[in-house]
């Protein structure tokens, strides 16, 4: 597939911005109205206007904070909801409490386990788009462990869903970014913030650059595949990665991407079809500019991030000159000319803070 030309970017941003905001205004027009423009680029067109439509789901914001008063809980089909998972959940020694959070792939129960342990249960209907995947990626899990890795407990299928049992988490660092906010401060104090993606950046290392002995016998690097704020959880004061729906076996060079991913925090390549062992950085350093910022380094609209992600240069005009350099290496086009290693990204940007 040709790339398109880094002087049509500013015309194919505007084609997709315009495909976005007359769907939004609920006039889509029909796909041959934008490739006529360009046909040339007709193909192009067509694979980015269909990655936005698959994107919309897993774009959907995660609610927090919800309990026992909510809407979900006190109406009553819900509760109906509430006592048939229970009932699922039961036999397997699991009794749900109230959800946490849910999104595209599922929702997020808090609940107990045997001698009242707490435990988070995901619960994905097999319809869903990623089932298939996310089962993939738990036969991946069930022979690596890491202290940074958030651990699965045990999965099972009833009902037509699959249900997830794993660690409890107390928060993410989306949430302890916004209560440091609401506190009055301007984010995560710097040291703290970067402990935290020592931790993740160690946990993702991990993943990428160690061979692991799977379940089935082979060895494989294993990328996590969906690097974001929401998924760098908490647990224990110690950042643990979660969320391994998205995971898969990769190889040490060029590999091929299935199309899934969080658009905001996506490295150009899986655009293109194609991931790296140094994709998940790119989604690290992403995350570190999100909450060091206050914003994404090229936009969290899908139709900009995909029209601007892959030529031009990331915007960090709010983080200091120190660190720019460090992470434009992290977010280059070419992800060979990325950090070694998660590692050794944060070790620059820590000893160019002086921290």
């Amino acid at each position: 597939m040709n790339n398109l030309f880094p002087n049509n970017i500013p015309q194919l941003m505007k084609l997709l911005e315009d495909w976005e905001y007359s769907r939004l205004k609920g006039k889509k027009l029909p796909l041959d109205y934008y490739t006529n423009q360009y046909p040339e680029f007709s193909d192009q067109i067509r694979r980015y206007i269909s990655m936005l439509e698959e994107m919309d789901w897993l774009m959907a914001p995660v609610p927090t904070n919800l309990n026992a008063n909510s809407t979900y809980a006190n109406s009553a089909s819900n509760q109906n909801f509430e006592q048939e998972y229970n009932e699922c959940c039961k036999e397997f020694g699991y009794h749900l409490i109230e959800p946490i959070g849910y999104g595209g792939s599922g929702q997020i129960w808090r609940a107990e386990g045997l001698g009242e342990m707490p435990v988070a249960i995901k619960i994905i209907s097999l319809d869903n788009k990623l089932s298939i995947k996310e089962i993939r990626a738990l036969e991946l899990f069930k022979t690596i462990r890491h202290p940074h890795l958030l651990s699965i407990f045990g999965f099972w299928f009833k009902n037509n869903k699959l249900w997830i049992a794993s660690e409890l988490a107390d928060s993410n660092l989306y949430e302890i970014h916004q209560s440091f906010l609401n506190q009055g401060d301007s984010g995560i104090p710097l040291p703290l913030l970067i402990r935290y993606f020592e931790e993740a950046a160690e946990a993702i290392d991990f993943l990428n650059l160690q061979k692991h002995r799977l379940f089935s016998g082979l060895d494989s690097f294993v990328q996590h595949g969906d690097i974001k704020l929401h998924n760098l959880l908490l647990a224990g004061n110690s950042i643990k990665l979660g969320d391994f729906g998205l995971s898969r076996c990769i190889g040490p060079e060029t590999n091929n991407h299935s199309g899934y991913f969080t658009t905001a925090y996506a490295p150009p390549e899986y655009f293109e079809g194609k991931t790296y062992p140094a994709s998940d950085q790119y989604s690290l350093a992403v995350s570190y500019v999100r909450l060091r910022a206050g914003a994404f380094p090229f936009s969290d609209r899908p139709s900009e991030t995909i029209a601007s992600a892959r030529f031009r240069a990331p915007n960090l005009s709010n983080i200091s000159s120190a660190e720019q350099p460090h992470l434009e290496k992290a977010l280059a086009h070419n992800p060979r000319e990325r950090w070694p290693d998660c590692k050794s990204f944060i070790e620059a940007l820590k000893c160019s803070k002086q921290i």
